[in-house]
């Protein structure tokens, strides 16, 4: 796993676009190598591969609709009144959440409904790529326009959004890579 680090001020849409892209790769590959009983054994009360992967499919699917919305609906939720916080800004603000006990609200909670992995990572997918191909057609200039509640850190900038859900895929591959078996080495 590699955790992105970043020494600009901002990531252009086509570096966001890609840096997710890796992202969701990189928790299909790890997810589809592990055995089913691995796959869904939870380990210490914490959540298994297949609810990390739940929770990020949870966490995409309002920003996959969100991106298809009229931009002018996006000033419901206000006009930007602060600069845009950079990637390690905004992964330093999420983190320092995470340790003062900020976690997943109910509606990005996993259910373990899923019990077949291919249905899961078919899911995974499809909303992944619904994201990528909604953000897609956003201008560059449009995500330092716009904001989108957060539950945990606010209303944050379009690009900060995409910041977080580029940490925040990590932050769960790190995770769900810790539920699997070390990969044996040939």
């Amino acid at each position: 796993m590699r955790i992105v680090k970043q020494n600009l001020a901002t990531m252009t849409k086509e570096r966001i676009i890609k840096e997710l892209q890796k992202g969701f790769e990189e928790v299909t590959g790890s997810a589809q190598v592990a055995t089913d009983f691995t796959f869904f054994r939870k380990q210490d009360l914490k959540w298994s591969a297949a609810n990390n992967i739940e929770h990020l499919i949870l966490s995409v699917k309002p920003l996959k609709l969100a991106f298809r919305l009229p931009k002018f609906i996006f000033l419901y939720f206000g006009k930007p009144n602060r600069p845009i916080r950079t990637y390690d800004e905004l992964v330093t603000k999420y983190l320092e959440k995470l340790s003062s006990g900020g976690r997943a609200t109910p509606a990005f909670t996993p259910t373990s409904n899923f019990q077949d992995k291919n249905l899961l990572l078919s899911n995974f997918n499809q909303m992944n790529n619904g994201f990528i191909n909604s953000l897609a057609k956003w201008k560059e200039e449009e995500l330092d326009r716009y904001l989108l509640p957060h539950p945990l850190l606010g209303k944050l900038y379009i690009r900060e959004m995409l910041y977080f859900t580029i940490y925040h895929t990590q932050h769960h591959l790190k995770a769900i890579e810790t539920c699997l078996p070390v990969k044996q080495a040939d």
